[in-house]
């Protein structure tokens, strides 16, 4: 076992000013020969917290308290733009690991100090510019309140084990430990804390899970563990623990000592400091773990721990531990060996006094790094090179057993070779620090190693084989070194370039037996393997050794993967007593281990007489055993039996892997469990326990009144982190009434989220993304919801599935596929809690956002909520229903309306879902072909779902875009209207239309706005820049600057006075200079009735409301209405509003094409108020219901030709249009 590199190398630092040098200058003090400090780079703040190092990577990460992390590359630059900025968000930052894995998934954790809490947070790279955080990745892993500003810890480390460790202090204020911190293992707080680093759970094997205390302690009775670090050579953690007013402490901690209590603050160090409080242990109990090292303030003021040098450049530097006192500037070292402090050496002589040291780093290579008072320096060797030698040699088969490799005795290769170190020179081993196999000739070589260490060699002879005799002989090149009884050689010294490849291993034949035996299926349980029980396939098996002859199991010796067969084979020592293991192998963090498979138990042990067809392991233990061979003998009669069980509805959602899953049989109490995690919810309001269950088992479910839902706090596992690229949410429900809007499922706001709920005689399930999260996906360009028809008093199951890599949205009703779309992106992070029986905060419906007021209360029943990462499959929602698949219908789409210009094609987008019923996948067939139209049409390829389409002559086009799944032949159409070149200017297709109002923006100066049908000119408000190029040809356009210039139109007959109207249509072009903040475009109206087109968050809206009633039995509508479509700064768009009461209608049309429809509009009545164009004139209303008054929302960016319509104009006329531009 080699040098193990968990993730990360951690260096130190914080920034003012950051300047780079050249110069190499120790800070302080003689330099003799050895070692000195080479300056690094400077300018930092002086509180350095942390410098990391990727695992594979050549760049350092410098970690500022105040909230910055700044890249070192590897020729010394330090970018301007910094890596993480969380500044805004925390008070201090504390410190920073990457992901072992982080070269792929990118991911990061810091450790932050915010007004009330203490969080770990984890971000990822940007995965288009490495130098930079994605900040919209942000996910909380784990969160604690916090007291005070005072020893707040922070130093993080991945562990062998694949699990974060993290330091944390007693939260102080010092003196003393106010609030009884390091001895309440109620509190992380003065611990050191072992979490997953996905969920924030604590690890299965920390000494409090399970029993009183918090999960996520792994040891604890610390003041301030400021630094940690592992050395990766032996597992041990080496911790620095900041004393209070006398002692400072190191202390070194095995892999297996989880639970111990280092004793503060009944101890400082060795010294007693304070009584025991309530159940604490007296000062000097054996309960508390004693420091290995520690020293008074008369040596020092704080301890800055270090790391344990492995690096190559300096070799009387090597396996010591460095550590620093921040007052007293020195830096020094020990060796820590069979469990003693060793070897303490000062190396102020040699680098110079270091006040102000903050924290260490060690990069990849092993080389050491130290920050102090904001500069960075690595420990560099001083003088020649390093002094270095090879140890290398061969091992050979001794056929003839004469300890001499003689001629003809060839190499062995694949033996494994470890490289130790006597670190006391007492001539025995010490610290494992290298591991190699042989070559095809059996040789195996460790070059580069200091001259300054004892060496030793270790050779693990493979089963069947053992080390023949030592040292026979005179010749050194001949013999064999290793001791037959432990493998090891002599210890080993070298000079300078020696090279001695003389180390060698002969290795004679020794006992060997095999043991063997089957995995198989028992399907009648009966403990035998009868004819017709297949071998179990893709299992393992795991030999033990029982090496205390206790009867137990000790030591994994190896493994064998089971196949298609169930066989294994294991050749075994005689001489030693085997247990064997099989199950199916998981992976646990970076940890292995064998389960049961999934709904299977046991066969009965020892069944029958025949030993070859029973099973042999012990249900109670898992093992089989013990067993012994002899030499020669192949005992392959060891069999396991795995009894297949039914799998019922709890099963299938585990299988399919549900993150949280309510069942809701609970038979009491305020808590919704989640049986797949930790997301419980709470009950609000009255519990209706113990209703029968929907499922056809034991389980029951819930009733809700209501008034009553269930709130579940947000959670990594369902909407906080992201982006999400998959997500199901299903459910099982009855609903008492389906005309109100009742909630049965709802995770996120008005802004990024979820939602399943009756309204009206369906269930509707949504999906939405409608903010701009810096991902080209996003936002989305529609907002997704299906629906189903519904009955009240009968049971239904619901499933809503969304995918990313698919482009889809699906809703299932009871199994079968009712509806689906496409037009998604990933979908982010989503805060707002989620909500199951009604609103929990926000939400989004098919009539738009849902912010506060109605909760949308759920009454009925509901049962089995389950939410999953994934995007099930047809026939996993099928099993789920209990039926078996059915052909369901593709969904077409064939796109959204265009307009096009002679001699273009037009771009034909299209979209297809299918279940990959009844034919095998890849049979789906699509074709585009002509339905209407004056001439022929030219497809670039008809089967292809997105292609092109060219015109031989203008005119309308229909075209269909069908698609065959061998069974349903489905078919959508898409209306092109092209448009002959050069026909008509612009203007003269807008005045073809009679307008009420035209404002081409033309003018080059003046206080009047100029209205070409000559009734309705504007005033020109503010100082806007006008003669800019326009966004049609032939004419010049006005430029607003999104503070003060926009333009204001007095109230008129033609457009707000008098009324009812009953067909409007506002069309206008633009270019944003902004896409994300609120800006005006054009509105007219009230609070009480109006229309506003605007921009907000990435999208372009046009709201429409009639909110108070004109004595007309359309009024007032129902609320305000609203259609949007996704726009991006920079861009030219051509926008048209049309509202048309005969089809109770508001349409977008975007660049030619609709975009988005609303239905249920009444008429529309008289709205004083006057207009608005470029900002808010009085007052307005937006999408979300919200009403603001004043002149303000000012637009930023380029308007041009605004036209106003007292007709609805059709879709091949704005086709027209903006064919015309």
């Amino acid at each position: 076992m080699g040098i193990r590199r968990w993730g990360h190398r951690f260096w130190a630092v914080a920034i003012t000013t950051v300047f780079i040098s050249t110069l190499m200058t120790p800070i302080a003090g003689a330099a003799p020969a050895g070692a000195k400090l080479e300056f690094i780079a400077g300018g930092f703040d002086a509180e350095v917290m942390a410098l990391v190092q990727p695992t594979g990577d050549d760049r350092g990460f410098v970690v500022e308290r105040k909230g910055f992390i700044h890249i070192i590359e590897a020729d010394g630059n330090v970018p301007s733009t910094p890596f993480l900025n969380v500044d805004p968000i925390a008070q201090s930052l504390n410190g920073l690991v990457f992901h072992p894995n982080f070269e792929n998934n990118r991911q990061f954790y810091v450790y932050t100090v915010e007004s009330s809490k203490t969080r770990i947070v984890e971000y990822k790279a940007d995965a288009n510019n490495p130098n930079v955080a994605d900040t919209s990745t942000r996910r909380i892993v784990l969160e604690r309140p916090r007291q005070s500003n005072d020893h707040k810890g922070g130093q993080m480390e991945f562990g062998a084990d694949g699990y974060l460790y993290m330091s944390l202090g007693d939260d102080g204020p010092p003196p003393g430990d106010p609030n009884e911190n390091g001895q309440d293992i109620t509190t992380i707080d003065g611990s050191i804390i072992r979490i997953d680093h996905v969920t924030g759970d604590g690890h299965p094997d920390n000494p409090f899970v399970g029993v009183p205390g918090d999960d996520a302690i792994w040891i604890y009775g610390f003041r301030h563990p400021w630094r940690f670090s592992f050395d990766d050579a032996t597992g041990l953690m080496y911790i620095g623990d900041v004393g209070d007013a006398a002692r400072e402490e190191i202390d070194v901690v095995a892999p297996d000592q989880g639970g111990d209590n280092f004793g503060w603050d009944v101890m400082e160090g060795t010294r007693c400091f304070e009584p025991p409080q309530g159940n604490e242990a007296p000062c000097g109990d054996p309960s508390y773990t004693m420091p290995d090292l520690e020293y008074t303030h008369d040596e020092g003021c704080a301890v800055i721990g270090g790391y344990v040098y492995h690096g190559t450049q300096i070799p009387q530097m090597q396996n010591r531990y460095f550590y620093a006192d921040y007052c007293e500037g020195y830096i020094k070292s020990f060796q820590y060996v069979n469990g003693n402090v060793t070897n303490e050496e000062d190396w102020t002589s040699v680098l110079g006094a270091v006040p102000l040291v903050t924290s260490f780093g060690e990069a990849n290579d092993g080389e050491l790094y130290l920050a102090t008072d904001g500069d960075v320096y690595k420990i560099v060797p001083d003088g020649p090179p390093p002094q270095v030698g090879t140890i290398e040699g061969t091992v050979w088969s001794d056929d003839n057993e004469n300890g001499l490799q003689n001629g003809g005795e060839g190499g062995i290769s694949g033996v494994t070779v470890e490289l130790w170190i006597d670190s006391d020179s007492d001539g025995s081993p010490d610290i494992e620090v290298d591991s190699q196999t042989t070559d095809g000739s059996g040789d195996y070589s460790y070059p580069g190693l200091a001259i300054t260490s004892d060496y030793v060699i270790k050779v693990e002879a493979p089963v069947g084989k053992t080390p023949t005799l030592q040292d026979v002989g005179g010749d050194d090149t001949v013999d064999s070194d290793v001791d037959p009884a432990s493998g090891f050689t002599a210890a080993i010294t070298l000079s300078d370039g020696e090279v001695d490849d003389t180390v060698d291993a002969g290795l004679v034949d020794a006992p060997v037996g095999t043991i063997a035996g089957r995995s198989w299926r028992d399907e009648d349980g009966d403990g035998i393997q009868d004819a017709g029980e297949s071998g179990f396939a893709g299992l393992y098996a795991w030999l033990y050794t029982d090496d205390d002859l206790d009867g137990t199991p000790d030591t994994k010796v190896d493994t064998f993967f089971s196949g298609a067969s169930g066989q294994w084979t294991f050749d075994v020592d005689p001489a030693k007593t085997y247990y064997i293991e099989m199950g199916q192998q998981i992976f646990l963090q970076e940890e292995v281990e064998l389960v049961l498979p999934n709904r299977t138990e046991w066969s009965p042990q020892d069944q029958g007489g025949d030993d070859t067809v029973d099973s042999d392991v012990n249900a109670a233990t898992s093992y089989a055993g013990p067993i012994t061979v002899v030499d020669g003998e192949v005992n392959d009669t060891i069999g396991g039996g795995f009894v297949p069980l039914p799998a019922g509805y709890a099963d299938l959602v585990a299988d399919d892997g549900a993150v949280a899953y309510w069942r809701l049989g609970e038979l009491g109490g305020n808590t919704a469990l989640d049986s797949a995690r930790t997301n419980d919810g709470t009950i609000v309001g009255n519990t209706g326990w113990g209703e029968p269950g929907m499922v056809g088992d034991s389980d029951t479910s819930m009733r809700f009144d209501g008034s009553t839902f269930i709130d579940v706090p947000d959670s990594t596992d369902i909407n906080k982190g992201g982006p999400f690229e998959a997500r199901t949410v299903e459910a099982w429900f009855i609903v008492d009434d389906t005309a109100q809007t009742q909630i049965i499922f709802e995770e996120g706001s008005t802004s990024r989220g979820l939602s399943i709920y009756v309204d009206s005689g369906s269930v509707y399930g949504g999906i939405w993304n409608r903010t701009n999260n810096g991902d080209g996906t996003t936002p989305w360009p529609t907002t997704p919801f299906l629906s189903a028809p519904v009955n009240a008093g009968l049971p239904y199951h619901v499933v809503l599935a969304y995918s990313f890599a698919n482009d889809s949205v699906a809703l299932y009703l009871n199994g079968s596929l009712a509806e689906s779309t496409s037009g998604v992106g990933r979908w982010f992070g989503h805060g707002g809690d989620i909500g199951v029986g009604a609103m929990n905060q926000g939400t989004r419906l098919h009539t738009g956002g849902r912010n506060s007021g109605d909760q949308f209360y759920y009454s009925g029943i509901l049962d089995e909520v389950a939410v999953y990462p994934t995007a099930l499959s047809a026939a996993q929602v099928f099993s789920h229903f209990g039926g078996e698949p059915t052909n369901q219908a593709p969904t077409v789409n064939a796109g959204s309306d265009q307009s096009i210009m002679l001699p273009a094609s037009a771009t034909l987008n299209g979209t297809v879902n299918d279940d990959g019923l009844p034919n095998p996948p890849g049979s789906l067939t699509t074709t585009w072909s002509k339905i209407s139209g004056p001439g022929t049409v030219t497809f670039g390829n008809p089967s292809a779902v997105d292609t092109s389409a060219s015109f031989s002559t203008d005119g309308e086009y229909v075209l269909r875009l069908t698609a065959d799944d061998g069974e349903f032949a489905i078919s959508d159409t898409v209306t092109v209207t092209v448009v002959p070149q050069g026909t008509a200017s612009y203007s003269d297709e807008v005045l073809a239309d009679n307008p009420v109002a035209y404002w081409r923006l033309s003018e080059s100066g003046g206080s009047t706005v100029t209205d070409e049908t000559g009734n309705n000119d504007g005033n020109v408000e503010g100082s806007p820049n006008r003669g800019v190029a326009g966004l049609v040809s032939g004419d010049t356009a006005y430029r607003l600057d999104g503070a003060d210039d926009w333009y204001s139109v007095p109230d008129t007959t033609d457009i707000n006075l008098g009324g009812p109207f009953e067909e409007r249509t506002v069309e206008l072009w633009f270019q944003a200079d902004d896409d994300q903040k609120r800006q005006v475009l054009y509105e007219e109206g009230a609070p009480s009735r109006g229309m506003s087109m605007y921009i907000d968050d990435g999208f372009v809206y046009t709201a429409m409301w009639n909110r108070s009633n004109n004595g007309d039995g359309t009024t007032p509508w129902s609320g305000t209405y609203a259609v949007m479509a996704p726009v991006s700064a920079g861009n030219v768009y051509h926008v048209a509003a049309v509202y048309d009461f005969s089809t109770s209608s508001l349409q977008l049309y975007v660049n030619g094409g609709l975009a988005d429809t609303a239905t249920g509009l009444g008429r529309w009545f008289a709205h004083g108020g006057d207009i608005g164009v470029g900002a808010m004139n009085f007052s307005t209303r937006f999408h979300a219901n919200g009403q603001q008054g004043g002149n303000i929302r000012a637009f930023d960016g380029v308007l041009d030709e605004v036209a106003v319509y007292g007709t609805a104009l059709s879709a091949a006329r704005i086709g027209a249009h903006y064919a015309a531009r």
